[in-house]
């Protein structure tokens, strides 16, 4: 019987979570604009990415409107996207592959805009494996609401008992909890939840080699 796989992309699919924790440093080191790191982490930990670019603006690139920064911003966020970020392991692909050689449905959920999503999916050659598309934007509901899950779902024409939801997230697998979904934990090298995750989660896999093992012996 198939069943819909709805992948998380940063830290699940893709090692990408260390480009973002470092975003801003990585930005400005492209511009060759000389800064401190440690301070750099403490001012931007909480802000809004609006504060955030009048950061930018006000200590660092006072040449450039705050629109202009947020056009450099994204279209440097867009260029990882599309030349830079690389699969989680060797066998994400062969994952993917099997997962259809099984007909199941295969989709994308991510807080990262979907245009990315879109750019990396193409680069990384995941294409044929993937069915669907869906960010926090495009779908109008954050994945911190169990709804949000429940709508891609429901496009997909499947039941929450029939969904596997993989993330690498503790909030998402929070989210989830006590629901009908079935919850796959990815390990990530940049996540230090990886204690609740293997309690929280039905399957915990450190590798995808793993998640290949169990799909060829007919767990899903």
């Amino acid at each position: 019987m198939a069943k819909l796989f709805i992948f998380d992309f940063d830290g699940t699919l893709v090692d990408s979570m260390g480009f973002w924790n470092d975003l801003l440093g990585r930005f400005l080191e492209s511009k060759n604009i000389s800064f401190n790191k440690d301070k750099l982490l403490k001012d931007q930990l909480g802000m809004t990415i609006t504060q955030v670019l009048e950061l930018l603006h006000n200590d660092y690139l006072p040449n450039l409107s705050i629109p202009e920064i947020s056009d450099q911003l994204r279209t440097y966020i867009h260029s990882f996207y599309t030349n830079g970020v690389s699969l989680k392991d060797n066998h994400v692909i062969e994952t993917l592959s099997l997962l259809k050689e099984l007909n199941h449905r295969v989709v994308i959920f991510s807080v990262t805009e979907k245009k990315y999503l879109e750019a990396a999916v193409e680069y990384l050659g995941l294409s044929k494996y993937i069915d669907s598309i869906y960010s926090e934007n495009s779908l109008g509901i954050s994945k911190r609401k169990i709804d949000s899950f429940k709508q891609i779902s429901l496009i997909e024409g499947f039941k929450d008992r029939d969904t596997y939801v993989v993330e690498d997230s503790i909030y998402v697998v929070n989210t989830l909890e006590n629901s009908d979904f079935n919850i796959i934990g990815i390990d990530d090298v940049n996540n230090d939840n990886e204690i609740l995750l293997k309690e929280k989660c039905q399957v915990y896999y450190t590798s995808y080699n793993q998640f290949i093992e169990d799909l060829n012996n007919g767990r899903y």
